[in-house]
């Protein structure tokens, strides 16, 4: 009777290995940009909320405090701040004084004060593009000659102690030109967030 031997497992050459880690990484430069775009605009939607919570907060910190906040952000990047807006009066001439103050210190000297208080950042790649703000004659009277300061600011968005809040429209950018609105109610301060367009679609 003969005996057969068996046959040794055969491996991988050097070569295989070599073309499957290529056809690995041709599948993958392939795949990932097909994925990149997804993410983005998911990164893009969540930024609009993170806003939606800044007004929201905003909001309440007015009523709280009595206090007007505003929310200001910086033209075509993703810096954004919310201070507090005292008035007082001075006297009996019916003049009024403004100040700008961080939300967690008193009060003081309003050019001080606004450039000290925190300032926050969208994540990467995901800027202010454009914020429209309705005007009324409260926040004419409040905001005199802020409005576009150094055309580095947009115009910002009050909100008041008795819960209502600037009318706005805030839309947000990624590097992709992809865009999405984050528009805010004055009389009932409620936030509404768009889905995400480009900006073809947006400003044809």
């Amino acid at each position: 009777m003969t005996s057969k031997a068996s046959a040794s497992p055969r491996g991988f050459t050097l070569l295989e290995m070599i073309l499957v880690l290529a056809l690995l990484v041709a599948v993958a430069a392939m795949v990932i940009p097909s994925l990149r775009g997804p993410v983005e605009t998911a990164r893009l939607r969540s930024s609009a909320e993170s806003i939606r919570e800044e007004f929201a907060a905003a909001r309440v910190a007015a009523m709280k405090s009595g206090r007007i906040q505003m929310f200001r952000c910086r033209r075509a990047s993703g810096d954004y701040q919310v201070v507090a807006w005292e008035m007082d009066t001075l006297g009996e001439t019916g003049n009024s004084s403004r100040s700008l103050a961080n939300s967690e210190t008193a009060a003081g000297d309003p050019e001080s004060d606004l450039f000290t208080a925190a300032m926050q950042q969208l994540p990467d790649e995901i800027e202010f593009l454009a914020l429209a703000v309705e005007q009324d004659l409260r926040s004419s009277s409040l905001l005199g000659e802020m409005d576009g300061e150094d055309g580095v600011y947009l115009q910002p968005i009050l909100f008041y102690a008795d819960g209502t809040t600037s009318t706005a429209e805030l839309v947000l950018k990624n590097n992709a030109n992809r865009i999405v609105r984050v528009s805010l109610r004055g009389l009932t301060g409620t936030v509404k967030v768009s889905d995400v367009s480009t900006i073809v679609e947006a400003f044809p």
